[in-house]
């Protein structure tokens, strides 16, 4: 009996890191496709590089925001590389 519950828990785990993986996928894509569309330009490798390996489903959601707000690539870059940002508050 001990044992069936540990399988289950671990299989609920496993189920848990399947969601979130497919999370992250899906907010990478879209923020790589935003910004191919937004500025008629492939990602640079260094950009993709960092989202590719980014795995916090809340800086990916600030920088897709961001994707939609800067002027240009350079100005997304720079958003990216001054690191995660607090998110904002309602004050």
């Amino acid at each position: 009996m001990w044992e069936s519950q540990v399988l289950k828990e671990r299989e609920n785990v496993v189920r848990l890191e399947a969601r979130l993986e497919a999370r992250l996928e899906e907010r990478r894509s879209a923020l790589l496709k935003a910004l191919r569309v937004r500025f008629q330009a492939e990602v640079p490798a260094d950009l993709l590089q960092r989202i590719e390996q980014m795995v916090n489903l809340e800086v990916l959601a600030r920088w897709f925001d961001a994707s939609l707000r800067e002027p240009s690539l350079e100005a997304f870059r720079a958003t990216v590389q001054a690191g995660p940002t607090p998110a904002p508050t309602d004050n």
